[in-house]
């Protein structure tokens, strides 16, 4: 089964208004997120998972797209 792992460290700003910011510092990007995806992100501090393990498949999609995340 595929695997899902960060593409580099992240940083995180809350401040508890909905959304996430969240800093990418392999490439310097900076990106709002959903609290949700924040969440699954720091899933994925801890290693590599599944698609399954995280029940999120749309929004690994998303966060692929934006560079967070990759599938192995």
């Amino acid at each position: 089964m595929p695997l899902w792992e960060l593409t580099g460290p992240l940083q995180f700003y809350d401040r508890s208004e909905g959304v996430v910011v969240c800093y990418h510092a392999d490439s310097g990007d900076t990106h709002l997120i959903s609290a949700d995806a924040q969440q699954l992100l720091l899933q994925l501090r801890d290693g590599p998972a599944d698609a399954a393990v995280l029940a999120a498949d749309a929004l690994l999609a998303e966060l692929a797209a934006a560079g967070l995340v990759y599938c192995q």
